[in-house]
């Protein structure tokens, strides 16, 4: 829907509160489906919309769509994860990928799909995504109610409740055997360290601290693999105290050192030895490997990434580490959005994806905050801010 000010907001105001009413006296689900997709095309003026439901592997198929070709709309059936945006190009059609505007669909505080447009210019208004995510709720709450046209709604509901029981199950068993060779990998390093086999040259010793520190991330990702499934339902709790931020930086650029000589990439750190903020080590050092990993992804070659860290005053007193590089910045369309699940912003070689929306997710569980605080060209500073102890 064009921006025409008051008259158009008034418009859209009215729609929605009809669509409520319908939904409401609705009891079909493939009614609530093509009242969605129809009310998402006049709403935001779009020439195309599509509605998708998971399945009962998971995966989403589309349910309902207008202006989609009826043979592209039988074969999509793809997961929900962050390569969802770059598939849906198939579906909406060749540069789609800059006017995809797509929201969840979420029934009993789980995502059960998308409701997505593909509008007709490139830069979308905030009042866009507000309408439809608006118009997603409603239909969220008439897929609740609707019986008669899918009589198995709440069937499928404990199907995939189950399905999710046995995938925690899975990486349960996936984590243990992971487990245990990086564990016996571990105690090898240590007693090649203590010099168990015969000497150690200094650069051989520097060789197994950095494999051990590798090794000791890696058992990291596999425990952070097993709590995702359990973060949505807020099960994850850390155990936050004072965290020596120096040593956590340095062990953090040893682990991505070696990627960022590969790129070419320097990195620069400026942190006090006396800087303490309150979090949990191995979750802050998970965070700032994210950071480092995407700058480096970003950074152009002989760029630089730059890791400052300091005590901020308050109150509240905060810790804020910012990592900054000197790539192509992020195109102000997208820096709202690069936090969001489910949505792929930036090129073809793995946009932002989930990894952000997961170090937000982490930071807050330590009571801090991740920011975007720069995204103009050239570069990006994205921030840690946590309590100081």
């Amino acid at each position: 829907m064009p921006d025409g000010g008051d008259g158009d907001r008034a418009r859209a105001l009215e729609r929605l509160t009809g669509v409520s009413r319908a939904l409401t006296n609705t009891a079909s689900v493939d009614e609530v489906l093509d009242i969605a997709v129809d009310t998402a095309r006049e709403l935001l003026d779009a020439p195309r919309a599509v509605l998708m439901l998971r399945d009962e592997d998971g995966l989403l198929r589309v349910r309902a769509a207008r202006g989609v070709e009826p043979e592209q709309v039988e074969r999509f059936r793809e997961p929900l994860d962050e390569t969802l945006t770059t598939r849906l190009n198939a579906l909406f059609g060749p540069a789609a990928e800059e006017r995809f505007l797509g929201v969840p669909l979420v029934v009993r505080d789980r995502v059960m799909g998308l409701l997505a447009v593909l509008q007709r210019e490139v830069v979308w208004e905030t009042r866009d995504e507000w309408l439809l995510a608006a118009l997603a709720d409603q239909v969220s709450v008439g897929l609740e109610r609707a019986r008669p046209g899918e009589p198995d709604l709440e069937r499928r509901l404990r199907e995939l409740e189950a399905e999710e029981a046995r995938r925690e199950e899975a990486l349960r068993i996936m984590g243990h055997d992971m487990r245990s060779p990086l564990s016996s990998l571990l105690g090898y390093l240590h007693l090649l360290g203590a010099e168990t086999f015969g000497p150690v040259t200094d650069s051989q010793r520097a060789a197994i601290e950095r494999l051990e520190a590798i090794a000791e991330h890696l058992e990291s990702l596999v425990s952070t693999a097993l709590e995702m499934g359990q973060l949505a339902a807020g099960r994850i709790h850390v155990e936050c105290g004072p965290v020596q931020v120096r040593p956590v930086l340095e062990a953090a650029l040893g682990i991505v050192e070696l990627r960022a000589q590969a790129a070419d990439v320097a990195l620069q750190l400026d942190a006090p030895d006396d800087l303490v903020a309150r979090a949990e080590a191995d979750r802050l050092r998970q965070v700032l490997i994210q950071l480092l990993d995407n700058a480096i992804k970003f950074s152009p070659a002989e760029g630089t990434i730059r890791i400052r860290a300091a005590r901020e005053a308050g109150p509240p007193d905060r810790v804020v580490i910012r990592v900054s590089d000197d790539g192509p910045g992020i195109e102000r369309a997208h820096s709202d959005h690069i936090f969001e699940p489910y949505r792929r912003l930036g090129d073809e070689t793995g946009g932002f994806g989930l990894g952000l929306s997961l170090a937000r997710a982490v930071t807050e569980l330590m009571d801090g905050e991740l920011l975007l605080e720069d995204h103009d060209a050239p570069g990006a500073t994205f921030a840690v801010r946590l309590p100081a102890s």
